[in-house]
């Protein structure tokens, strides 16, 4: 079965989608509730990745437990890049990146050249 592609967003433990599938239907709670509860176990996860954990679209739900996540071809990197895992913001552009130095202040420092 093909694999999902997961957007950037790192998978969620399968123990806490666990906990929050069991909130939901145990306790009855709303999404939010389900949300403040984790808060309060230390475990920060917003509404969405509920929302998503409880419809089983969720990356946790479409890997098997030993797999991982898929990342481009190391060939795709230049002289000087390296992977960042998980995937961080730019401290310049504030972009989302997977890859370090930032691609996109680098095509911007380009652009202003006039390259």
């Amino acid at each position: 079965m093909p694999q999902k592609k997961h957007c950037c967003r790192p998978p969620v433990p399968r123990a806490i989608a666990a906990i929050a599938r069991e909130l939901a239907i145990s306790g009855g709670l709303s999404q939010r509730q389900i949300v403040m509860q984790l808060k309060k176990r230390s475990i920060s996860i917003s509404l969405a990745t509920i929302q998503r954990i409880l419809a089983g679209t969720r990356l946790c739900d479409s890997l098997p437990e030993d797999a991982e996540l898929p990342l481009p071809r190391p060939d795709e990197l230049r002289a000087g890049e390296s992977w960042c895992a998980p995937p961080q913001r730019c401290p310049d552009c504030g972009a989302l990146i997977l890859i370090e130095p930032c691609r996109t202040c680098r095509v911007r420092r380009l652009a202003m050249r006039g390259i």
